[in-house]
């Protein structure tokens, strides 16, 4: 199907807003240890983060990542506007137990501004979880259940598969300690021995997959999945672009 037809599709469907939408995933399996691990981003916000909203109104402003394990748990990072109040959140949940875990509501970061690129990490370590912006802690929590199971066939999003998500992503890292505040003030995505998956956008993928510097191929899979619109772009820094 063309790109003009799906865009007839879609809008007949009412699904616009997910041809919009961009992201790239990595199979969990040899990448996500249960027990311990760190998630960094490193991205560019390309719109308002500080909107005005109406009273009362809670809006999604871009999905960072995303992972969900099959009858086990669930987290998401996100950038949200409040009629007072804008920032990172992490929402997790555990369906082993309800209320087994909480969000995390990082403090605000009305420093930001558009078109400035930033670190974003989240960290755990048993039930230890804790959300960390350019190397500082804006928020924690000890969980009463840690992740569970095993990853199967889930995947790590980074981006949004479902809307859009206005960011440019310039590398990804994956590892297998929660790393403190002495590595992750201004960290560079580079690897150590801990690194389980580093993925630094400096050149166009192949064939609609990324080329990773790490990367575990238990899964037989070599590079990243490009999905919806996301593609590559060199400007103002080479990365994925992740919407039109």
């Amino acid at each position: 199907m063309n790109s003009l037809r799906r865009l007839a599709v879609a809008l007949w469907t009412g699904s616009a807003t997910a041809l919009l939408a961009g992201a790239v995933s990595y199979p969990a399996l040899g990448h996500v240890d249960m027990e311990e691990g760190t998630i960094e981003v490193w991205f560019t916000p390309m719109t308002e983060l500080h909107p005005d909203v109406g009273d009362k109104v809670y809006t999604h402003i871009f999905r960072l990542f995303e992972l969900q394990v099959e009858n086990e748990f669930g987290i998401g990072c996100t950038w949200y506007a409040r009629p007072s109040r804008h920032g990172l959140k992490v929402s997790t949940g555990s369906r082993r137990l309800k209320e087994g875990m909480a969000g995390l509501l990082g403090s605000p970061l009305d420093h930001w501004k558009t078109g400035e690129p930033h670190h974003v990490a989240f960290t755990w370590h048993g039930r230890d979880m804790a959300l960390w912006a350019d190397g500082v802690r804006i928020a924690g929590r000890q969980q009463m259940i840690g992740f569970t199971g095993k990853p199967g066939k889930a995947r790590l999003f980074v981006g949004d598969r479902d809307s859009k998500s206005p960011i440019i992503v310039h590398a990804v890292r994956v590892s297998s300690v929660a790393r403190g505040e002495p590595q992750l003030q201004q960290a560079k995505p580079v690897a150590d021995l801990a690194t389980m998956l580093l993925d630094v956008f400096s050149d166009p993928p192949a064939d609609r997959t990324t080329r990773p510097t790490v990367i575990s191929e238990l899964q037989g899979e070599q590079g990243g999945r490009l999905v919806g619109d996301a593609h590559f772009t060199p400007a103002p820094a080479p990365g994925l672009r992740l919407y039109r």
